[in-house]
């Protein structure tokens, strides 16, 4: 019996006569296994013959409990650590001292480095908008060091569980974890010290001697975190980015426009990142195009099944690299 648990975590073993998109293909136990491992937890099942079978998730408390204050831009909420939250204040446009491209607000009796929401997430470019009519102006500090930021709203603050983020997150410094609101969309939490080194760095990189036009590349996956970390990553070097929720999703953009790369999740509702990248490879006109798989399934058997799909490449994301991602994308493209 023991011998028999242990081939069901190992994922890839099924019972179905023919797989199907949806079922037969050997995923299950095994993804629930390498989550719970991601979680520094054990997972254990007891089967008796003739009675049924347990199965015990044993997880750390690796949730914690914040005291946030939820703001909104362009629709989209956000939360601020309570404790960085020094005072909220209301302040107009014309107050904005502006240098180049970064930006000073006096509040009160000080001047200090403002930037609004919207210039700090460019994955969130096309929802997210500069404040209209008098500012809603949040002052963050950590130490001494302060800055404002702009909203559109102050919703309020409430005690949130907040959830850590995979290694993606590098890709935003100031992404310290996130939450899911009633809906089951992500909370983004900002972190205060990275927030404000964000905001006082705005305007200050080099400008660039040259522009490369490079070929779009399409990001598929169906986490919204994911995409949007995972958008930031590649705009942040320059690539074009398209986005597609599901396997379907990406036939169809596929279809529309011509892309130099795919990154492809492998664990999709509907047509899983396997299941694309065959029928992608059976495509006269997108056979060629390049294709690497980011997933959380990190057995040999997945990676070979995989790379037998048709991917040039395998990441596993408890494992991200993202400057080795950006190398092997330049190889895939150069």
């Amino acid at each position: 019996m023991d011998e028999a648990i242990r081939l069901l975590l190992r994922g890839g073993l099924t019972t179905a006569d023919t797989p199907t998109q949806m079922s037969g293909r050997g995923v299950g136990l095994d993804t629930v296994r390498a989550a719970v491992a991601r979680l520094h937890g054990e997972m254990a099942i007891r089967s008796t013959p003739g009675r049924g079978t347990v199965v015990t998730l044993d997880l750390p408390v690796a949730l914690s409990a914040l005291e946030t204050l939820v703001v909104e831009t362009g629709g989209v909420k956000m939360l601020l650590p309570l404790e960085a939250v020094r005072f909220v204040a209301r302040s107009s446009p014309a107050e904005i001292r502006r240098s180049g491209k970064s930006e000073e607000l006096c509040v009160g009796n000080e001047v200090m480095a403002y930037a609004a929401l919207h210039r700090l997430l460019p994955a969130f470019a096309d929802t997210l908008r500069p404040p209209r009519g008098p500012l809603n102006v949040v002052v963050i500090g950590d130490g001494t060091a302060r800055a404002a930021i702009g909203v559109d709203r102050l919703l309020g603050a409430t005690e949130t569980v907040i959830r850590p983020l995979p290694a993606l997150a590098d890709a935003v410094p100031f992404v310290a974890g996130a939450s899911l609101d009633a809906s089951g969309a992500p909370l983004l939490l900002f972190e205060a010290r990275a927030l404000i080194m964000a905001i006082r760095n705005i305007g200050t990189e080099p400008a660039p001697t040259s522009t490369v036009m490079r070929p779009p590349i399409l990001v598929v996956d169906d986490s919204l975190t994911t995409r949007m970390l995972e958008q930031s990553i590649l705009e942040s070097a320059g690539y074009a980015v398209d986005l597609a929720d599901s396997g379907e999703d990406a036939l169809r953009r596929l279809r529309e426009r011509r892309y130099g790369l795919l990154l492809v999740d492998i664990e999709m509702p509907g047509m899983d990142g396997l299941a694309l990248l065959e029928q992608v490879r059976r495509e006269p006109a997108w056979r060629a195009i390049p294709a690497i798989l980011v997933t959380s399934r990190e057995s040999r058997e997945d990676r070979q099944q995989g790379l037998s799909a048709g991917a040039q490449d395998y990441v596993i994301k408890g494992e991200f690299d993202q400057r080795r991602l950006l190398q092997r994308i330049g190889e895939l493209l150069s």
